[in-house]
C-alpha cells in the first residue's frame, strides 16, 4: 500500500514512495546578493517545485545530516589543522557528500540545477552504471549517483585528496580531478548542460536573445539529464544573474516547446 504523503523539514509535501534526489543547503554554500534577500528561499523553492512536478521526492539536506556520517569529525580535524584554510563555502561542498551518504546515497543535485530528460521510472529506482559512482558533468558535481558504497568509497578519496592538498586551496572540485585523472575511479561523463554552454554562441556574437525562445534548442537538448543555472552561469548569460529562480519557468517553457 502506497504510504501518505508526508511534510519534511520546509513544510512542504512530498511523497514517501518517489525516488529521493537529495542537494545540501545552508547559507554558507551559496552566492547571495544582499540587496536581493529573499533569493536563496526563491531557488529553494524553485527546485524544490520543479523536481517534484518531474515526479522525484526532493530532499534538503543540511550540515545537521553532515554530522551524522563517521567521516564528520575528521574531515573537521582537517579543515581546522590545514596548513592553508578553506572558506566555509568550500567545506560544505566536501560536507555535502557526507550528508548524501548519511541518508544512503544515491541521487544528488546542486540546488540550482534543474531536470530535463531524468524520468524518475528510468533512472529514480534503479541506478545507472549498476551503482557505480557517476559524475555527469565531468568534475563539477552538480548531479551525481552512485550506490552507499560507492559514495562512501568517493569521500575517503576526497578525504585523501584534501589532506595531499591541505597545504594551498583544494575545494572538492579539484579533488575530483585529481581522482579522475590519478585512480579513474569513477566514472567521468558529460549529460548535463547549463545556460552559458546552451547560449554561449549568441552572446559571444553579441546577438538579442530571448532565453524563452527556445527555437532549435530543443534539438540541442535531447538526452540531456539537467541544466545547472550555476551562479557563473547566470552572470554570464544575463538574464537570470541573481535571480537564479527564474530556471523554474524556463523549463516550464522547455516542457511546453519541447517535450
Amino acid at each position: 500500500m502506497r504510504r501518505r504523503a508526508q511534510e519534511d523539514r520546509s513544510g512542504l509535501l512530498y511523497n514517501s514512495s518517489r525516488p529521493k534526489i537529495f542537494t545540501f543547503f545552508s547559507p554558507e554554500n551559496v552566492h547571495v546578493n544582499s540587496s536581493l534577500p529573499d533569493e536563496n528561499k526563491l531557488i529553494l523553492d524553485a527546485w524544490k517545485l520543479s523536481w517534484s512536478r518531474r515526479g522525484w521526492e526532493p530532499v534538503f539536506l543540511t550540515m545537521e545530516d553532515a554530522k551524522l556520517h563517521n567521516s564528520y569529525d575528521r574531515f573537521k580535524k582537517a579543515f581546522e589543522d590545514a596548513t592553508m584554510k578553506i572558506s566555509y563555502y568550500d567545506q560544505y561542498c566536501f560536507y555535502r557528500w557526507l550528508a548524501v551518504a548519511a541518508h544512503g546515497g544515491g541521487w544528488m543535485s546542486d540546488f540550482d540545477n534543474f531536470p530535463l530528460y531524468f524520468d524518475p521510472n528510468v533512472y529514480g529506482y534503479d541506478l545507472p552504471h549498476g551503482g557505480k559512482f557517476t559524475s555527469y558533468d565531468g568534475h563539477v558535481p552538480n548531479l551525481v549517483s552512485g550506490s552507499l558504497e560507492e559514495w562512501n568509497a568517493m569521500i575517503d578519496l576526497l578525504y585523501e585528496s584534501y589532506q595531499k592538498n591541505n597545504h594551498r586551496y583544494w575545494s572538492d572540485m579539484f579533488a575530483l580531478i585529481e581522482i579522475h585523472k590519478e585512480l579513474d575511479a569513477y566514472l567521468y561523463i558529460f549529460e548535463t548542460t547549463s545556460p552559458k554552454r546552451l547560449y554561449f554562441r549568441e552572446i559571444k556574437m553579441k546577438y538579442d536573445i530571448d532565453p524563452y525562445d527556445l527555437g532549435s534548442k530543443c534539438v540541442q537538448l535531447i538526452g540531456i539529464k539537467t541544466i545547472h543555472f550555476s551562479h557563473g552561469d547566470c552572470e554570464f548569460v544575463k538574464f537570470c544573474d541573481y535571480k537564479r529562480h527564474l530556471a523554474y519557468y524556463w523549463v516550464k517553457k522547455w516542457e511546453r516547446k519541447c517535450l
